[in-house]
């Protein structure tokens, strides 16, 4: 039977986005009435942003070639994380004095492509021969990103209007891209003198997908005026845990893996209270977010056709497991978020 290329669930992935967020509108519309039965400060927001940063991809592996020399090869994508983004999320604040704690769901997505250029990079070294970069190109890409982030801190210590305590939490990042379009050139490294050729292809080339999954563990810290402002600053370790898929459509390949690391989140925030006639407390807060993380595992490649790259050969059925394969990726988002205390 003749393998068949996985499709990535693109249309799945805006579905669950579409319900997570109707979901989430549903629930603020009930934070009212949750309120006056509990003893909370239940506090609504929407947001909007901008996000930064880029994911690098990297593989490696050894192999033969025709003339029979053991051969290196790394590639490299990098892929870049520049988008509008924007969502919904709700604080519950404990009302007590002494050691109070506070819960906070947020729910992100983006509006826009994502900015900046897809550069992929290939480096071979073969036995007695060739040493160097054979291939470089450039894309543009088009893709969406879903954040979910919960996360709760508990305020041990308490001085004045200073509380610091341990936060933990867990968050789930699903980001997507399709790579459009490439330009850059080639080196044939089995035939010297290694002439630099160009090369171009229009279309959709490649489509990527990965999930984290990270728990959070650290430290919350904040200085509190409840009359005027409010400031906020985070520091979580996380495990990273994830799995990504991509099809390289150009090659008529698919590359699957999954492997876990670790992360940092590090994120500040300033509160300033609106002047409010009633019982509401409307606020405006600015957020500044970072995270950094890396993880690595083993990848898997299957040629669901014949691949170009190897004329002469019919790749379709191949195999190849036990890929080397890293994951790191660097994130920024800043934030304006509107709200108000219940």
């Amino acid at each position: 039977m003749e393998p068949r290329r996985k499709e990535p669930g693109t249309t799945k992935g805006r579905h669950v986005k579409s319900r997570l967020l109707l979901f989430g509108i549903a629930m603020l519309l009930l934070l009212p009435v949750a309120a006056q039965s509990a003893q909370l400060k239940i506090i609504p927001n929407i947001n909007g942003g901008y996000a930064f940063g880029e994911t690098e991809y990297e593989i490696s592996g050894l192999g033969i070639d025709e003339q029979e020399r053991l051969v290196a090869i790394r590639s490299l994508l990098e892929f870049p994380l520049d988008q509008v983004m924007g969502g919904i999320g709700v604080r519950l604040n404990s009302t007590r004095e002494h050691r109070p704690w506070s819960v906070v769901l947020d729910i992100h997505t983006t509006f826009t492509d994502p900015g900046g250029i897809m550069k992929d990079h290939d480096w071979a070294t073969v036995q007695d021969g060739f040493d160097g970069k054979f291939s470089y190109t450039e894309s543009g890409s088009e893709g969406s990103a879903l954040l979910i982030n919960l996360d709760g801190s508990w305020y041990l210590y308490q001085k004045n209007t200073f509380l610091f305590g341990p936060r933990v939490g867990f968050r789930f990042h699903r980001i997507q891209q399709d790579v459009i379009d490439f330009e850059g050139w080639w080196i044939d490294y089995s035939d010297p003198p290694f002439v630099r050729r160009p090369q171009q292809g229009d279309g959709k080339g490649i489509e990527y997908r990965i999930h984290y999954f990270m728990p959070m563990i650290g430290f919350a810290a904040r200085i509190d005026k409840p009359d005027e402002y409010r400031l906020e600053a985070h520091l979580s370790y996380m495990p990273v845990f994830y799995d990504d898929f991509d099809d390289h459509l150009f090659r008529r390949k698919t590359a699957e893996s999954n492997g876990n690391g670790s992360g940092v989140l590090a994120s500040l925030a300033a509160r300033f209270n609106l002047p409010s006639g009633g019982p509401k407390n409307p606020f405006v807060e600015l957020r500044a977010e970072f995270v950094t993380l890396s993880a690595s595992g083993d990848q898997t490649q299957v040629w669901y056709g014949d691949d170009g790259a190897t004329p002469g050969v019919d790749d379709t059925g191949n195999q190849v497991t036990g890929i080397a394969h890293d994951v790191r990726s660097t994130q920024g988002r800043i934030s304006l978020q509107f709200g108000t205390m219940f």
